[in-house]
């Protein structure tokens, strides 16, 4: 659990006129929140108001109304009309500004739009902390129906937007939150519209480009446990000029999350692991998986462990690892036991389930601006652009050594075990967890620019309404991603390769051919 607190100012909207004075007003909406409006008005509802009253049903079909000349006429996501109805031929759900202000997250609005229905298997920050080849590590990005995120499109006031990643994939936290008035989601037959990478759905965020005034919010938290901090902050800024021919946006945000790199929770100091179920069978009614207590790793142990051992008795030396000082013990594979993972026994003498990051550090920052002119009736230009950047580093745990192979002459092996324990024995596989060696650690950084110009417009075209609308875009995106103190395989094989010079010294077998090469045995 995080403990949040929250901060936001909003100051009324002020224009400022030619003289230099500035003017405020009292905004709109903010009083009280407006009653839910029918679908007969045109306006989409909030989606827990989506069903009409009983009397609204089936008024359009009694009686064709007039449309009132101050109706909000908008743009049907899914199928480029405008329309002061609600008349799709796909079904659109809706989150309106009220409740995009009173319940998302200031910091991460991804997370409200994921607790829609249509929306399963969405790319978070925690689950996409490894995902490093595809570049996705840290994205907040939408799916659709888990058919994937590359097949549901989300658009920026109907218009694509900078991928976050070689996939294509967009990266929800470069959109600016405050400035958001309504969310649109299309399930069904968008890919007629938007192509091959809609064909989950089209999520469309569209900005209140015309907002005027100033909002501040702020947040932080900590988790129950003291770690976890976070804080954030938000500014956005609009005001009109020119007598309301032009209009100017701004909005800049701040995020930050410390990283929790260990699972040090009490849910965790029992060692809980899903594992096969033994007693499982085709047709019995059991379960394939099984929930278990006092479970942990068994084939990679800090001092190391044999997995296995090839000539003479096969597998007569499995189960012994080494304890510190180089002791030798024999290792209790407990009541139950996969070929990874025991349950009672010796499985708390891994205790890697405690060394894995719980949550990645986070850095984020963004910020958007608009400028927009009215350059006659029929026609208004507006200038776009948006610039993110992101940091995410995450600890992925102690390094797993599985399958070290040693010959049954290694010297450090004979010391240990013995020369009796090991005769006729050719080789043996021994698993570490390398406690004495660096952990693994990803940082992800990742920066978006956008860049957009256009112009838009409505007319009367032989006696009805029309509208035009045309845009040029740029963007960029940079991802850069390290991964430090990984193994390098080849090295690892030659320095566990160890053998005794005609010194009595041990060395690298690589070194007898090549004293140069730098090698330096592991014991």
């Amino acid at each position: 659990m995080t403990i949040r607190k929250r901060l936001k100012i909003h100051l009324l909207p002020f224009t400022v006129i030619s003289s230099g004075a500035v003017i405020f007003f009292m905004e709109q909406g903010h009083a009280a929140s407006p009653p839910p409006v029918t679908p007969d008005t045109g306006r989409r509802q909030p989606i827990s108001a989506q069903t009409p009253p009983a009397s609204a049903k089936g008024s359009h079909l009694q009686k064709k109304e007039k449309i009132p000349s101050n109706s909000e006429v908008i743009m049907v996501t899914g199928t480029h009309i405008a329309n002061s109805r609600i008349k799709s031929p796909t079904p659109i759900s809706s989150l309106s500004q009220s409740e995009i202000q009173n319940q998302a997250p200031s910091n991460n609005l991804a997370d409200l739009v994921n607790q829609m229905p249509q929306f399963a298997g969405s790319t978070t920050p925690q689950n996409s902390r490894l995902s490093l080849s595809s570049g996705l590590a840290g994205i907040n990005a939408l799916n659709l129906r888990n058919l994937g995120a590359e097949r549901s499109l989300v658009l920026l006031d109907g218009r694509r937007i900078t991928p976050s990643a070689i996939t294509g994939i967009v990266d929800i936290n470069t959109i600016p939150q405050q400035l958001v008035k309504r969310v649109d989601v299309v399930t069904g037959g968008a890919s007629a519209q938007y192509g091959s990478d809609a064909v989950a759905g089209v999520t469309n965020f569209v900005l209140d480009k015309t907002y005027t005034g100033l909002k501040i919010d702020g947040d932080s938290g900590i988790s129950d446990y003291g770690d976890g901090i976070n804080y954030h902050t938000a500014v956005t800024g609009g005001f009109g000029f020119a007598h309301g021919k032009g209009h100017v946006l701004l909005s800049g945000d701040y995020a930050h999350q410390d990283g929790i790199y260990s699972v040090d929770r009490p849910w965790n100091f029992n060692g809980q692991r899903i594992i096969a179920n033994p007693e499982y069978a085709s047709g019995n009614g059991q379960p394939y998986y099984i929930r278990v207590g006092n479970a942990g790793t068994n084939y990679a142990l800090p001092g190391g462990i044999i997995n296995s051992s090839t000539g003479g008795v096969t597998n007569s030396l499995r189960g012994i690892y080494f304890g510190q000082g180089g002791s030798v013990n024999h290792y209790n594979y407990g009541s139950l036991s996969t070929s990874s993972v025991t349950v009672g026994g010796d499985h708390a003498l891994a205790n890697d389930g405690k060394d894995i990051g719980l949550e990645p550090m986070s850095d984020r920052k963004n910020i958007y601006g608009r400028l927009s002119y009215d350059v006659a009736p029929w026609m208004t230009l507006y200038g776009e652009g948006s610039y993110n950047q992101s940091e995410y580093i995450y600890n992925a745990g102690p390094q797993y050594l599985s399958a070290i192979k040693l010959s049954g002459s290694n010297p450090y092996l004979v010391d240990a075990l013995g020369s009796s324990a090991l005769q006729n024995v050719s080789s043996v596989t021994l698993g570490t967890t390398a406690l004495d060696l660096p952990y693994r650690r990803t940082d992800n950084r990742r920066s978006v620019q956008r860049y957009t110009f256009g112009g838009e417009g409505n007319f009367t075209l032989f006696g009805k309404p029309a509208s035009w609308n045309a845009y040029a875009q740029y963007g960029v995106m940079h991802s850069k991603e390290q991964i430090y103190n990984v193994m390098n395989t080849a090295k690892i094989a030659n320095a566990t390769n160890a053998v005794r010079s005609s010194t009595g010294q041990i060395v690298c077998a690589s070194s007898l051919t090549d004293p140069s090469n730098g090698c330096s045995p592991i014991d």
